[in-house]
């Protein structure tokens, strides 16, 4: 196999212009979908009237919250620390939206421009409220409260102990204290997000989801008790899919709010995200900022290491939000011996795009604060950078 090539398994359909996207799916009867979201990172929803909407010729439906179950709800897909179910996100904002992209209403018409057009006569009045733009912002003294009855914007802290820090670090012959913000990201995938959704014959059959989610299965799980049908009444099919990098991983809005504009119809209902949406409400990911303390013997050897953690998670805890951080908190001393370490992460909600996962979730923030410690490490001690990485590489 060494020095030969290899043809990339179902490749030849996609390079042919054969491949099947959720945007190719045609389902005699199928109407269009498109998204009212909020202008607003923080806002108190005053009033929404759907009315004028409504009576554009060839629009068969307007969902507000007022059309969703309030058990309409994205939950946790991962064990989460308890009282953390406060920040799960609606499928449709009901009273107060928290970030610019935040659905506030469904139009459902006969093809997407007609249904373009009547999203601009949704009239809906906002109030707007103090938004928090950071975690800095979101943890001073003062800063508004995301969610209501709550006494802080940090969701949960997460405390990780081994050895005796303070006392490895006051014996350290170097001490070097940096503080290190990664940017927020998102994968920005060559397709955006899409979703038909196909309703079962009044003679009985199947929901049919057809689309490009890579966890069909969880999600059918979380989606039917929201639909009041039984797993075996729902079924996800997906297509080829134009990149995943973590964004397919994740269970969506739309990816309520479609389903139930099809039973509420029984017609086919198609979704496709625009590339303006997708960067605006596709989960971000990455934004976390490291305050680490790290400490050498004289020889190089790394004794401990202290890091506060603050992850900017954005408006809610959506699916697996808590994660990436808290992979990174784990992994941040990473191929070294490290006898001590404490680590304290805070995950804070704030009014941006919520966040969740991305390619290898966590890794590159924490291999880019450790390494760059390294190096520095290696100036202070007059060691080559590759030595000092040697001595404190975990050995068998």
């Amino acid at each position: 196999m060494i020095g030969q090539s290899h043809p990339r398994l179902g490749g030849e359909p996609l390079v042919t212009g054969a491949g099947h996207f959720v945007d190719d799916v045609r389902v005699p009867g199928m109407l269009h979908a498109v998204v009212l979201r909020s202008p607003h990172a923080h806002a108190r929803l005053v009033s929404i009237d759907a009315k004028r909407a409504r009576e554009v010729p060839g629009v068969h439906a307007v969902l507000t919250a007022a059309d969703v179950p309030a058990a309409a709800i994205i939950p946790n897909r991962v064990p989460a620390p308890a009282g953390t179910d406060r920040y799960l996100q609606p499928a449709i904002a009901r009273t107060v939206v928290r970030y610019v992209g935040e659905p506030v209403a469904l139009v459902v018409a006969d093809d997407p421009y007609v249904a373009r057009d009547a999203l601009e006569r949704v009239d809906v009045v906002y109030e707007p409220m103090s938004a928090c733009a950071s975690t800095a912002a979101a943890l001073a003294p003062g800063a508004a409260r995301l969610f209501p009855g709550t006494d802080t914007n940090n969701v949960a802290t997460i405390t990780m102990r081994v050895g005796d820090v303070d006392a490895a670090l006051a014996g350290a012959a170097v001490v070097i204290r940096d503080r290190f913000d990664y940017p927020r990201q998102t994968a920005a995938a060559l397709e955006t997000r899409g979703l038909v959704a196909v309703p079962p014959d009044p003679r009985g059959g199947e929901l049919h989801l057809i689309g490009s989610t890579k966890c069909i299965h969880i999600n059918r799980t979380i989606l039917a008790p929201i639909f009041g049908l039984p797993p075996g009444a729902l079924r996800l099919t997906e297509v080829d899919v134009g990149g995943g990098f973590g964004v397919r991983g994740e269970l969506y809005p739309e990816d309520i709010l479609v389903p139930l504009a099809a039973l509420k119809l029984g017609r086919p209902v198609k979704w496709i995200e625009s590339r303006r949406e997708n960067l605006m409400a596709a989960n971000h990911a990455r934004e976390v900022g490291y305050e680490v303390e790290i400490g050498f013997a004289a020889d190089g050897r790394i004794l401990a290491i202290r890091a506060v953690i603050h992850a900017d998670i954005g408006a809610y805890v959506r699916t697996a939000a808590l994660v990436p951080a808290e992979f990174g908190a784990a992994l941040l001393p990473g191929p070294y011996r490290v006898p001590s370490y404490a680590c304290d992460l805070w995950s804070v909600v704030t009014n941006k795009t919520p966040g969740g996962t991305l390619r290898s979730p966590g890794r590159p923030e924490s291999n880019f604060v450790r390494e760059r410690l390294m190096d520095l490490a290696a100036q202070r001690l007059g060691l080559d950078p590759a030595e000092i990485r040697r001595r404190n590489l975990i050995r068998r």
